[in-house]
């Protein structure tokens, strides 16, 4: 009696372990987050005109799937910074990219001057080192960089008295002049194709003890040790005590222990957990977004402006989504409308130029055009700019709608121009959408600004995205001083300028 007692108590607790230890690494891994992390501040929640994605890239825990960090995730173009500065001697980690990815490794900041490293695997960006102000490229310095392994590679950056080795993989790639160090700092941000990096080592040169990070959940083993020895204490009382249950609480545990272990041994193998378990963690965001619909915002841009006391205004509309309402950019008087009307203002002091921002995220050209025939026409704007092409998936639909924006300007002698939304590379999908608002330019014989090829063409001379469409403060500078230098003489006598 005794002996199969044994047996039992030998079953039972081996499940339990199981159990106990599958559910600790389940749970592991599904609140494993960049804010759990502690380490680590993310640069697109700091953003006044968030983007798409950013808060969900510090809360869920796919961009640490495998305990590896994927600056991929949530749209790319992902850029994190440590919370702490070090005094770096020498750092190393390991870092895996897909065809056509690259990142960069900021490790040095002075006033607004970052520099910093990129390694890339595609020939359109290619490895450098660079120093950059604002997003901007100073200085670039091409790096004789081989061809990297198709998994795992290492870089290791020493700090010497005058200079910088970069090994990569063991081989010495590059050397640098020292910059002139203020703070040594340590940042990455990704490109949109899958860039992992992960054991990430930081020897410091004074008594400080060495950084280490691996991206997995740190001390959780440790903080729940107790939980788990109350559970499997509590469990092996109830069934010492309660015999005639014995045979109801092993079968319970042996299944429990199956079901947790089985799907606790799938992700371990797997090595991924890209997606969320059936139950979700919440955590507390710092912000609290409340939705509004596009009529609402219609409204309150419409109450805003029609309060004006300046009657001598002259308004220049523009009509677009999240892009043109500045998503990307870390203050409002950085976005492109802004420092474009800046420039209009100065341009012309006294004309009194005011330009009116409608950009509501995620709208499509039929919902703008109801909002603009319904409310903002009644703000009697001298110009509308229309700056559209990535909501609208039907070519034929979206140039219908914008004729009629055309169409009604024209009629009341409201001066259009038409601006080819850019992204951060061509799109069939985007390119049919420029097509149309080719076609309408030449059939109205109104001016066309071509802003995506512009922003193709400088992609290299900064950080210009946090997203496929979405601008940081340097995107946001360079697309309004384009935008300006080709439309400034639209402005100089707008009756004068109309083809109606």
């Amino acid at each position: 009696m005794r002996k199969k007692r044994n047996i039992q108590f030998l079953v039972l607790n081996t499940f339990l372990l199981i159990s106990l230890v599958s559910v600790l690494f389940l749970y592991s891994y599904q609140t494993n987050t960049i804010k759990s992390n502690g380490n680590w501040e993310s640069s697109k929640v700091k953003l006044e005109k968030g983007v798409m994605g950013a808060y969900s890239f510090i809360t869920t825990n796919r961009p640490l799937a495998g305990t590896h960090l994927d600056l991929s995730t949530y749209f790319g173009y992902q850029e994190i910074f440590l919370k702490k500065n070090l005094n770096i001697e020498s750092l190393k980690f390991r870092f895996k990219l897909s065809t056509e990815s690259y990142f960069s490794m900021y490790f040095n900041k002075t006033e607004d001057i970052l520099t910093g490293i990129r390694i890339s695997n595609t020939p359109t960006f290619p490895s450098i080192f660079f120093k950059s102000n604002n997003g901007k490229f100073l200085k670039k310095t091409p790096l004789n960089l081989k061809k990297l392994k198709n998994g795992w590679n290492n870089l290791q950056l020493n700090f010497k008295e005058k200079k910088i080795e970069f090994y990569l993989n063991g081989n010495l790639l590059t050397e640098v002049k020292k910059p002139f160090i203020q703070g040594n700092i340590l940042g990455f941000r990704g490109s949109r194709s899958s860039t992992l990096i992960d054991n990430i080592i930081v020897a410091q040169n004074d008594s400080s003890e060495n950084f280490k990070e691996r991206f997995d959940k740190k001390g959780l083993y440790s903080k729940n040790s107790l939980t788990i020895l109350g559970i499997f204490a509590l469990i092996n009382i109830i069934f010492y005590f309660f015999s005639a249950q014995r045979k109801i609480i092993l079968i319970l545990w042996v299944n429990i222990g199956l079901i947790t272990g089985g799907i606790g041994l799938y992700y371990f193998v797997n090595g991924q957990y890209k997606y969320s378990l059936p139950w979700k963690v919440r955590f507390g965001d710092s912000k609290v977004f409340v939705h509004k619909t596009g009529e609402k915002i219609s409204q309150e841009i419409f109450n805003t402006y029609s309060t004006s006391e300046n009657k001598n205004e002259k308004r220049v509309m523009f009509i677009g989504s999240s892009q043109t309402w500045g998503a990307g950019a870390s203050k409002e008087e950085l976005t492109f409308i802004k420092i474009f009307e800046k420039k209009l203002q100065t341009r012309y002091p006294n004309q009194n130029y005011v330009c009116i921002n409608t950009g509501i995220s995620g709208e499509v050209s039929a919902n703008l055009w109801n909002y603009y025939k319904t409310h903002w026409i009644n703000l009697k704007p001298e110009f509308v700019l229309i700056n559209l092409a990535n909501n609208d998936n039907n070519k034929e639909h979206f140039q219908e709608n914008i004729d009629k924006f055309i169409t009604q300007n024209n009629q009341l002698g409201i001066r259009t121009i038409l601006i080819m939304e850019p992204n951060d590379r061509d799109d069939s999908f985007l390119l049919r959408n420029h097509e149309a608002l080719i076609s309408l330019a030449n059939k109205h014989k109104i001016p066309l600004v071509d802003m995506h090829d512009f922003i193709i063409r400088h992609m290299d001379h900064g950080f210009l995205f946090w997203d496929k469409v979405h601008l940081t403060d340097y995107g946001q500078k360079i697309f309004a001083e384009e935008l300006f230098k080709q439309l400034e003489n639209e402005f100089d006598d707008p009756k004068n300028q109309l083809n109606l």
